[in-house]
């Protein structure tokens, strides 16, 4: 769970929602206080009760906010309209279970059995809170949606860092070229330093992608090629130490059984025009190198191949 954001965005949520409260019932459009409610059931005096629950309402939309953070973590993003939805939720809750136990529970709130006393002096809010006004149920509505809207466009999940890592990264950048149905298309551009078969693993392993397709172009200042020896059933290296143009490099994106699986072969251009091409075992960049990635709708397997030894594509 990403806690500075519960903090901060949690924080400034409930305040939104606060304040959407207090200006509804300045208007006259509804009589609930959620701050006075909270903080009547410690005193009966009602500036102090308004102070105090003030206190527990954002201790509580912190609480809250955690809940959320969870859920957002559980599905690896957030998105403001996921926070909305989970406010409708929320207030849904709020409105319905919420108020119909709160006159039970609270010590200084009639119930509707029981008329108010010396002691319990409160209204009780009724189902949707209807006993505070008709518009109630609609104030409530709105405040919890900004509440939750505010949360899920703000929210960073600990998963949706690490998957974003390459973005903040000052070496390699990427871009989000567009997003059709389930696939997605980016671009990634790495820069000196940068190994390409380690950035695309840990990419597609960090954004969810199980098959896809990529190329790429620019320079590498060393790399090792791979030749398959199909006597020895075995890749022998075929080590680069010198500046190389990248003049052709395509891959694909798969799964096998220990995660996600790279397959590149790359062409490399020498000084002299004479090229080198093989199996990409790594490729450390110099100045850069620009990578597209389409990723497709369903899952690559690379499964043993008996007879090879490799991993090789399979249903």
């Amino acid at each position: 769970m990403n806690v500075l954001d519960v903090a901060l965005w949690g924080g400034l949520a409930t305040l939104v929602l606060t304040g959407t409260m207090f200006a509804a019932q300045g208007l006259g459009w509804s009589r609930m206080s959620l701050p006075f409610l909270l903080g009547a059931g410690f005193t009966m005096d009602r500036q102090r009760a308004t102070l105090i629950g003030l206190a527990v309402h954002l201790l509580s939309g912190w609480a809250f906010a955690a809940v959320y953070a969870l859920a957002f973590e559980s599905l690896g993003r957030a998105a403001w309209w996921m926070g909305v939805l989970g406010g409708a939720v929320h207030v849904g809750i709020v409105l319905t279970v919420g108020m119909g136990v709160i006159a039970s529970l609270h010590p200084n709130m009639a119930t509707p059995e029981h008329g108010p006393t010396t002691t319990r002096w409160l209204q009780p809010p009724g189902f949707l809170a209807l006993n505070y006004g008709r518009r109630t149920p609609l104030v409530a509505l709105v405040a919890h949606l900004l509440y939750g809207g505010i949360l899920g466009a703000s929210y960073h999940p600990v998963h949706a860092r690490a998957a974003g890592a390459l973005e903040r990264s000052p070496t390699v950048h990427v871009f989000e070229l567009s997003r059709e149905g389930g696939a997605r298309r980016w671009a990634l551009v790495c820069e000196t330093g940068e190994e390409v078969v380690e950035q695309v693993r840990g990419f597609a392993d960090r954004a969810g992608v199980q098959s896809a397709r990529f190329t790429a172009l620019g320079a590498f200042r060393t790399a090792t090629l791979a030749y398959f020896d199909w006597e020895r059933k075995e890749y022998r290296d075929i080590p680069v130490e010198e500046q190389v143009e990248v003049t052709s490099l395509i891959g694909d994106v798969g799964v096998d059984e220990d995660g996600v699986a790279v397959h590149a072969h790359a062409v490399l251009g020498r000084h002299d025009g004479s090229a080198l091409t093989g199996h990409l075992v790594r490729g450390t960049v110099r100045p850069t190198l620009e990578l597209f990635l389409d990723e497709g709708a369903g899952t690559l397997h690379r499964r043993p191949d008996p007879e090879t030894g490799l991993t090789l594509l399979r249903p």
